[in-house]
């Protein structure tokens, strides 16, 4: 499943689970994703965020590295490991 992909089903999950919506702006090849912003309770809330198929922890200390450098940062992912 591709980034944008993955996104766009988050995106929906949120909205017809919690009723908050949002909006994706890919950055393309860079060091973040790109970003999201969220509507809640009719607040706009932005995210740097990073797009990844699977989260397992050996990429931990890169996210860390990453929410010190960009934060705030979200990640958006379709499985996270371990269970």
């Amino acid at each position: 499943m591709r980034e944008t992909e993955i996104i766009h089903i988050a995106l929906e999950n949120l909205q017809t689970n919690a009723g908050i919506t949002g909006k994706w702006e890919d950055f393309g090849p860079q060091e973040i994703d790109g970003q999201i912003e969220l509507i809640v309770e009719g607040q706009p809330v932005k995210f740097n965020a990073e797009v990844k198929q699977e989260l397992r922890s050996h990429q931990l200390l890169k996210i860390i590295d990453q929410a010190n450098r960009f934060g705030p940062l979200i990640i958006v992912a379709n499985r996270i490991f371990p269970k």
